[in-house]
C-alpha cells in the first residue's frame, strides 16, 4: 500500500465536509434513470494529465438502474423542453412530488414529499451541488429563497434508504439542484438565451465557460421579469424581477503517483423585488374574477437579497479513494410589507366566508370601493424583516474496494453547521381612503423581536455491496446532532431557551436482479425533522419509519418502475408561518406543534419510452403517476388547522391522485413536446368524507406545450405555452382566501449555444 493512499485515508477521518462534486458523483451512479436518453453511462475524465474525476469510482462498474433506493432525475434536455423558471412546474412532473402552487411564479416553492407537508418546503432537504441551500436549514428552513431553474443542468429527487446521505430532513427525501460542471477540453463553451412573452415577461441569460483540465471559469448571469399577471384593484405591477449572477473558478494538479487535487471556488449574488401579496380574493369574486387583487394589497412587495461562497478542494487517490471538503457561508436580508389583519374580522375567515352582512362591508373596505369606518376597517400592513445566515464545513467521500466477486463502495460524510435568523416584525394600522391606502396614526407596533441559532454534526455511512452482480445491498446509518439557541429581544420578553438533539437513522436498500431487465427493490429507513429554536420542550422531533418496495424494469429505449411506500409517523409536527395563516404572534417564534402519529401510503408509477419512427425521427412519451393516503391517528387540538383534529382525518395539501402524461415528437432540426398534469382535489383542512365546497381545493387540468427549431448548429428559437387550455384552477386558499394558479400564457425565445 503507497504512503499517497495511507495519507488519504487518515485525510478521511480527520476532515469535515462534502462538496458539490462529489454528491454529484454519489448521486448520479445511484439513481435509477427515469429518462431514457440516460444511459446509465458515466463518461470518464477527458484529460490523462489532470485525470481527477469524481466518477471514476464506479466508471464502468455499476448500472444505476439496478441500484436500491427510489430516485429520479430531470435531465438538462428535459428541461431546456419547456424552458420552466418555475421549480414547482418541473416537479409536479416526478413522482412521489407535491406542490402547492402560491403566486404563479414559483417565488417561493411549496414542494412535499410521499406525503411530507409542502408548506414553504420545510420538509425538504434542499441543496444546490450538495450544499444546503435554505436560509437557515435547521432554526428557519421555509424556502423563501430558491435558485433559478434557468441555471440549471439537472434535477435529483432522493427518496427512500439512499437519502441517509442527506439531511437535516430525511422521511420525505432530498432535491438536489444541479449546476453545469465546467469543461475540460480547452475550448470556450457559452449560452445565451433571451426570451420575450405575455405580460411583459422578460428573460436575459447568458454564461461562459471555459477549462483545459488544469485550469477552468465559468462566468453565468441571469435576469427574469414580468409585470405580473394579476390586475390590482386602482392599477399597479403585480410581478418581479430577479436577478442571479455566479462564478466559478477551480485549478486541478497534475497527477502524481496516482494522486490528484482539485481546488474550486465558488460565488454568487442574487436579488429580487416582488409585488407579492397573502391576500387572496373571497369566493365570489374569485368565481368571477379569479385574477384580481383587491386595493388592499397596493403596498404589498417583497424585497431580498443572497450572497454566497464556497470553497472546495477534492482528492482522489488511484481511482478508488475521493474525498472533497467545502467550505460555505451564504447570507440572505429580506423585508415582506403585506397586510397582516383587519382590525374586525379574521382574514382566513372572511375571504371564504359569504359576502353578506358585516362581510360585505368589510369586503368593500378591501376592495377600496368605501372607506374605513371604523376600527374593525383598519387594514394592519408591516414588514417581516428577518435576516439570515448559514455556514459551516463539510466532507463527503468514497472509497472502492474489490473483494473475489464483491464489489464495494463505501461513502462517508460528516458535515459540522451553523445557521441563524433574526426576526424583526412590525406594522401599522392604515385606513382606505378613496380607493388608497393611508396611515390611521403614527404608531408602529412590535409584533416579535428575536433571534434563534442551531448548530449540527451530521455524519453518514453507506456501503454499497454487489454480490455476483446481481444482489445490491446498501445499508446506512445517518447521525444528528442538534443544538438550537432562542433569544426573545422584546422589553420583558421570555428568558433564553436552549434544546439538544440527538437521533441515530439507520437504513437498508435492497435490489435483485431477477432477469436482465426486471428486478426488484425494497427498503426500509428511519426518517427525521428537527424542532425549531425556541420549542418548548413538550414538542418532539418529527421521527417516522419508512418502507419501500417496487419493481424496476429497463431495456433498450424503455424504463418503467412501480414503487409502493409506507411512511409511519411516531410523531409528526406542524410549523407556525405566516402562509399558513398561523397567528402572527407565534409566527414571530417560530412555533411547532405535536401532531402525533400519522400514517401515509401511497404508489409510485413511471413509464418512459423512446420510439424511432423514420429518418431522424422519434416519438418519447413518459407517464408518472401518485397515489397517496394519508390520516392522523390521533385527535388533538392545534392553531395550524384551525379545526379540531380527529382520528382518521386526512391530511391537508396532498392530492389522492396526481399524474403527467408527456408527448414529444423530435428530430435534429425540431422539437414539439406536450405535457398534460392533473392534480386531484385536496382538503384546505383535516377532515373526512366529503369535503365542504368552503374547504375544497378543485382537480386541475394543466397543459403545457413547448417547441424548439434549429436555424444552425449553434442557435435555435423555441416557445412555450403555459396553461394552453386556458383553464382558471384554484392554487390554494391559504393564507387569506382563494387564489388563482397561472393562466394562458405565451413566451417565445432564442437560443444561442457555442462550443458544444
Amino acid at each position: 500500500m503507497s504512503l499517497s493512499f495511507v495519507l488519504a485515508l487518515a485525510a478521511a477521518q480527520v476532515s469535515t465536509t462534502t462538496t458539490a462534486t462529489t454528491t454529484s458523483t454519489a448521486t448520479v451512479t445511484v439513481a435509477p434513470a427515469p429518462a431514457p436518453e440516460w444511459d446509465g453511462a458515466l463518461e470518464p475524465s477527458v484529460s490523462e494529465e489532470y485525470a481527477l474525476e469524481e466518477v471514476s469510482v464506479h466508471a464502468g462498474r455499476l448500472d444505476p438502474s439496478r441500484v436500491g433506493g427510489s430516485a429520479n432525475k430531470v435531465s438538462e434536455a428535459e428541461l431546456e423542453r419547456f424552458e420552466y423558471d418555475d421549480v414547482q412546474r418541473v416537479l409536479n412532473k416526478v413522482p412521489g412530488v407535491y406542490v402547492r402552487e402560491e403566486d404563479g411564479f414559483g417565488l417561493r416553492p411549496n414542494i412535499g414529499l410521499r406525503g411530507g407537508d409542502p408548506n414553504r418546503s420545510q420538509k425538504v432537504t434542499l441543496m444546490e451541488d450538495g450544499i444546503l441551500l435554505g436560509p437557515a436549514p435547521y432554526s428557519a428552513p421555509a424556502a423563501y429563497y430558491f435558485p433559478l431553474t434557468t441555471r440549471m443542468s439537472e434535477i435529483q429527487v432522493w427518496k427512500g434508504p439512499a437519502g441517509v446521505r442527506f439531511g437535516p430532513n430525511t422521511i420525505g427525501g432530498a432535491v438536489d439542484m444541479r449546476t453545469p460542471e465546467l469543461p475540460r477540453d480547452g475550448e470556450h463553451h457559452g449560452l445565451f438565451d433571451a426570451a420575450y412573452g405575455q405580460y411583459a415577461y422578460g428573460k436575459l441569460h447568458g454564461r461562459y465557460m471555459w477549462g483545459d483540465g488544469e485550469r477552468g471559469i465559468m462566468l453565468e448571469a441571469v435576469r427574469l421579469q414580468t409585470d405580473g399577471f394579476k390586475e390590482l384593484d386602482g392599477g399597479g405591477n403585480t410581478g418581479f424581477w430577479r436577478n442571479e449572477l455566479v462564478v466559478k473558478a477551480e485549478y486541478n494538479t497534475p497527477l502524481s503517483g496516482g494522486v490528484s487535487h482539485r481546488f474550486r471556488i465558488k460565488g454568487s449574488y442574487s436579488d429580487e423585488a416582488s409585488n407579492e401579496t397573502y391576500l387572496g380574493l373571497n369566493a365570489s369574486d374569485f368565481e368571477s374574477t379569479p385574477y384580481r387583487r383587491y386595493a388592499a394589497s397596493q403596498l404589498d412587495r417583497m424585497e431580498w437579497h443572497r450572497t454566497l461562497g464556497e470553497l472546495s478542494h477534492t482528492l482522489e487517490v488511484h481511482e478508488r479513494l475521493s474525498l472533497t471538503t467545502t467550505l460555505y457561508r451564504h447570507d440572505i436580508s429580506r423585508v415582506w410589507n403585506k397586510v397582516n389583519r383587519m382590525g374586525g374580522a379574521d382574514l382566513y375567515d372572511l375571504m371564504n366566508g359569504p359576502d353578506a352582512g358585516r362581510n360585505a362591508v368589510l369586503l368593500a373596505t378591501l376592495r377600496g370601493t368605501i372607506d374605513t369606518e371604523d376600527e374593525a376597517g383598519l387594514i394592519y400592513v408591516g414588514p417581516n424583516d428577518r435576516q439570515l445566515y448559514a455556514q459551516g464545513i463539510q466532507s463527503d467521500g468514497r472509497l472502492s474496494l474489490d473483494i473475489g466477486p464483491v464489489l464495494q463502495t463505501v461513502q462517508f460524510g460528516v458535515r459540522y453547521h451553523e445557521d441563524e435568523i433574526q426576526r424583526r416584525h412590525t406594522e401599522r394600522a392604515y385606513r382606505m381612503l378613496r380607493g388608497q391606502l393611508v396611515t390611521a396614526d403614527d404608531e408602529v407596533l412590535l409584533e416579535a423581536h428575536n433571534r434563534g441559532q442551531a448548530s449540527a454534526l451530521a455524519v453518514y455511512l453507506l456501503d454499497e455491496v454487489v454480490l455476483y452482480d446481481r444482489l445490491f445491498i446498501t445499508p446506512g446509518l445517518r447521525l444528528e446532532w442538534v443544538r438550537t439557541r432562542f433569544d426573545d429581544r422584546e422589553p420583558g420578553g421570555a428568558p433564553r431557551v436552549d434544546n439538544e438533539t440527538f437521533v441515530l437513522l439507520p437504513g437498508l436498500g435492497l435490489y435483485y436482479q431477477l432477469f436482465e431487465s426486471l428486478g426488484v427493490l425494497a427498503g426500509i429507513y428511519r426518517g427525521f425533522s428537527p424542532v425549531g429554536p425556541g420549542v418548548s420542550d413538550a414538542v418532539l422531533p418529527e421521527t417516522a419509519t419508512n418502507y419501500e418496495a417496487g419493481l424496476r424494469y429497463a431495456r433498450a429505449q424503455s424504463r418503467a418502475e412501480v414503487v409502493g411506500f409506507l411512511n409511519d409517523y411516531e410523531n409528526l409536527i406542524s410549523s407556525c408561518t405566516f402562509s399558513q395563516a398561523c397567528d402572527p404572534a407565534l409566527v414571530g417564534t417560530g412555533a411547532q406543534f405535536n401532531d402525533g402519529r400519522v400514517l401515509t401510503l401511497g404508489l409510485e408509477a413511471t413509464l418512459s419510452h423512446v420510439q424511432p419512427l423514420w429518418t431522424s425521427w422519434s416519438a418519447s412519451v413518459d407517464v408518472s403517476y401518485t397515489l397517496t393516503r394519508s390520516e392522523f391517528q390521533a385527535s388533538f387540538a392545534s392553531p395550524i388547522y384551525r379545526v379540531e383534529v380527529e382520528a382518521g382525518d386526512e391530511r391537508p395539501h396532498i392530492p389522492n391522485h396526481q399524474g403527467t402524461l408527456k408527448l414529444g415528437l423530435m428530430s435534429a432540426d425540431l422539437g414539439v413536446y406536450a405535457a398534460l398534469t392533473y392534480v386531484g382535489e385536496m382538503r384546505d383542512q383535516p377532515g373526512q368524507g366529503e369535503i365542504p365546497e368552503a374547504l375544497r381545493i378543485e382537480e386541475a387540468f394543466i397543459l403545457d406545450l413547448g417547441a424548439d427549431v434549429s436555424l444552425s448548429d449553434e442557435g435555435s428559437v423555441y416557445a412555450r405555452i403555459d396553461n394552453a387550455l386556458g383553464y382558471d384552477y384554484l392554487a390554494g386558499r391559504q393564507p387569506f382566501g382563494p387564489r388563482p394558479g397561472k393562466p394562458f400564457t405565451f413566451f417565445v425565445g432564442y437560443r444561442h449555444r457555442f462550443g458544444d
